[in-house]
């Protein structure tokens, strides 16, 4: 099967949905993408009450019907989830971020620290040590791209746009520091607010791309729709699931999944789902299966869609593409 030569299998089957309950591990959880990307909050059950670097409330679940992988609902600083499939945005457990992408990460919180420190005194200068150490796991980050680099994980072209956000991260992380430092008065702290966002925006960009680095693209699948091949007209009700099992490298432990409906060119998910008025669940999982391909090791990850039709009328098919991304 020429997929099969791709390293990804695709096939049709009947599953049950799985809910939004998962086996919680106490640990920081960091988000990944969304408006607050790279905070991080320490839960022990899933339930977040604030702490952390911003007040977030509320709970981390597992995957559900709208979104594929675990992420945030609640309040984050009082202000209500988002609309979307993953509200906040999905999430990883600490201990599964890769270095790069914690480093990046905590600078981040560190930034939103500072931010936190002018609302909440906003005659106080926050203390300098704080830009100091944003500066400090902006300057790790750098050095773990540039390992990456030699290690053949990323390539040069790649890393440079994660490099010239570091940079100037760095830049303005030290412009930061030195003036906190001088103790300015308060008709100066909205130019030292303004400096603290623009460094927050280029470390939520350098973490988009962080997340993105690695990339495995699996093409020329057709999802079939729920009720095709059946033999009535109408009937009560068709639920099918097709998966990919993914190759990426050994040492991936996060992962992300997009699908593409190839036909409209556009991510397909719970909400733009590929048949209209049919539900469609997704789910993204890295596993602890593997094969090995070539003579080298490989890590697989499973990716699905589940599609129920209940009018039990859709009928046909769709190409869809598969991208699954991982940090460095």
């Amino acid at each position: 099967m020429r997929l099969l030569r791709l390293g990804v299998l695709l096939a049709f089957v009947l599953v049950p949905l799985a809910s939004g309950r998962i086996a919680f591990e106490p640990d920081s959880y960091i988000l990944v993408d969304g408006p607050y990307a790279g905070v991080n909050t320490y839960s022990a059950t899933g339930n977040v009450n604030g702490g952390g670097h911003v007040d977030a409330k509320g709970q981390i679940v597992g995957p559900d019907e709208d979104c594929d992988q675990l992420h945030f609902h609640g309040t984050i600083e009082g202000n209500p989830e988002p609309v979307g499939p993953c509200a906040w945005g999905r999430m990883i457990a600490r201990k599964d971020a890769t270095r790069l992408f914690a480093n990046v990460a905590y600078s981040v919180g560190v930034e939103e620290l500072i931010l936190k420190e002018f609302r909440n005194d906003p005659d106080q200068v926050p203390h300098s040590a704080l830009a100091l150490t944003g500066r400090v796991h902006a300057e790790l980050a750098k050095e773990g791209l540039e390992k990456a680099v030699n290690a053949g994980k990323i390539a040069g072209s790649a890393a440079k746009p994660i490099e010239r956000r570091l940079d100037e991260i760095i830049r303005i992380d030290r412009k930061v520091d030195k003036q906190l430092r001088k103790k300015p008065p308060p008709a100066d702290f909205p130019m030292i607010i303004r400096e603290v966002k623009n460094a927050l925006s280029l470390k939520r960009a350098a973490i988009e791309l962080v997340m993105k680095a690695g990339l495995k693209v699996s093409d020329g699948a057709d999802v079939t729709a729920p009720c095709e091949g059946a033999r009535l007209e109408r009937i009560a009700s068709c639920t099918t699931t097709s998966f990919w099992d993914v190759n990426v490298p050994m040492k991936v432990k996060s992962a992300h999944c997009v699908a593409i409906d190839k036909t409209t060119h556009r991510a397909t998910d719970s909400k733009h789902p590929l048949f209209p008025g049919v539900k469609q669940v997704q789910r993204c999982q890295v596993t602890n299966r593997f094969r090995v391909v070539g003579g080298v090791r490989k890590r697989i990850v499973h990716f699905e869609i589940t599609l129920t039709d209940d009018a039990g009328t859709t009928r046909g098919k769709r190409p869809v593409r598969l991208s699954v991304y991982w940090p460095i």
